[in-house]
């Protein structure tokens, strides 16, 4: 998954540092190692891949026994298979929409081979809240995002008649594709 505007801020060492500037415009790459399907855990599959969130790198590991060589990779942001759909989207996906909203241009998408995980990340299952991928999250965060904002708040206990509503589309436009 790769997101833009935002970039870390500091002298552009891999630090620890999770602060992001959104204005700097520079590319930031994010890699999420899925969990293993139900196939995959029946036969046994041993992971080819391990991954430190604190260091925020992804190690691929190459053969077996003492043949085994590693690489590893920093990126600037890991998920492990152990992290939830709610930890991807409020790290990675909420500072974007933030900035979305404050009027910036920005793009999320995925990439990688079939099977990898893309759809597990952007899509999710919809059977419940906690397994929403990051794209019906989003729908749902820029929708509660201008309720809150532009739709009045109207007691309806009170006597006098609702206010009119407002109409959200005149002020956003929305596009989503994959």
């Amino acid at each position: 998954m790769s997101t833009t505007p935002r970039a870390k801020k500091g002298n552009g060492n891999n630090n620890n540092n999770n602060t992001l500037d959104p204005h700097n415009g520079a590319v930031q790459v994010v890699v999420r190692l899925r969990p293993l399907n139900e196939r995959e855990k029946k036969y046994g599959t041993l992971p080819v891949l391990s991954a430190s969130t604190a260091n925020k790198t992804v190690t691929v590991i190459k053969g077996k026994g003492d043949r085994q060589a590693r690489s590893s990779y920093s990126f600037d942001r890991v998920f492990t298979a152990f992290s939830t759909q709610h930890d991807v989207f409020e790290q990675s996906i909420q500072p974007v929409l933030d900035d979305v909203l404050m009027g910036y241009e920005s793009t999320v998408f995925a990439y990688g081979q079939t099977g990898t995980g893309k759809t597990h990340t952007m899509e999710g299952s919809l059977d419940a809240p906690e397994n929403y991928g990051v794209i019906p999250r989003a729908a749902n965060a820029i929708f509660e995002k201008l309720k809150a904002t532009y739709v009045p708040d109207y007691d309806s206990d009170a006597e006098d008649e609702p206010p009119e509503p407002v109409p959200l589309y005149q002020s956003f436009q929305i596009h989503c594709s994959y």
